[in-house]
């Protein structure tokens, strides 16, 4: 849920998440974006009144963030998906497409604008972050398929408020595909972190403790995730 609010002269907007959460958590990310997450049973208006008594920190904190650089999608442009870096190559053809090839994100276009060039390199980051992602489940599996475990369906599509969502009864998980900009290291987290709540389908103490046993770094891999 996004909302805004007042705070002097300028207009605070953030990212609300309610989640099993005690406390309202509220963190600033890189890119300048506000998320804050809420106890189901907190009004939104409590938590617009706790945003604005963090007024003067966010907008002090933003000013201290470099501008992040706008993307064109443009041929020698690099993005680093993964951890790893892609450049990017235009070219002209009859029909729009996008190819993955080695460390090059080849983008056909019909009409060299920004919209089409940016909707062609999605579709490559959703390939790549189900291959990734898919990849990193597979990896943290063994621990779970000793505990009975399933392995999932994995999935990916683009999420407002959450890096991943599972679906026990389902035997799906579905994976946020903005994970693709994050260090591989957080990605592998939210694999594990996902894959334990096919044991324990909320947060208690036993989820993380659970989690511990399949990732002891997790919470330094957590904090890199948020930072991210």
């Amino acid at each position: 849920m996004l909302r805004r609010v007042q705070f002097g002269d300028s207009v605070i907007e953030y990212e609300l998440s309610r989640k099993r959460v005690k406390n309202i958590n509220l963190r600033i990310r890189p890119d300048r974006t506000v998320h804050v997450s809420a106890p189901r049973y907190v009004t939104t208006e409590f938590i617009d009144k706790f945003v604005l008594s963090r007024g003067d920190f966010i907008l002090k904190h933003m000013q201290k963030l470099p501008d992040k650089k706008a993307v064109e999608y443009v041929s020698g442009e690099v993005l680093t998906l993964f951890s790893e870096s892609y450049k990017i190559a235009v070219i002209f053809g009859n029909k729009a497409k996008a190819e993955l090839f080695g460390g090059v994100i080849i983008l056909t276009v019909t009409e060299n604008t920004y919209e089409q060039r940016a909707a062609l390199t999605a579709l490559v980051i959703k390939g790549l972050c189900l291959e990734k992602m898919t990849e990193l489940s597979k990896k943290v599996y063994p621990f779970f398929k000793e505990r009975g475990v399933e392995f999932p369906t994995i999935r990916v599509r683009k999420m407002t408020s959450r890096w991943g969502s599972c679906i026990p009864s389902k035997k799906a998980v579905t994976f946020n595909t903005e994970l693709a900009f994050v260090p591989i290291r957080a990605a592998e987290y939210v694999a594990a972190h996902e894959l334990t709540h096919f044991l324990h389908p909320d947060h208690s103490k036993a989820f993380y403790d659970t989690l511990y046993m399949a990732m002891p770094d997790y919470k330094e891999r957590k904090k890199l995730l948020e930072n991210s």
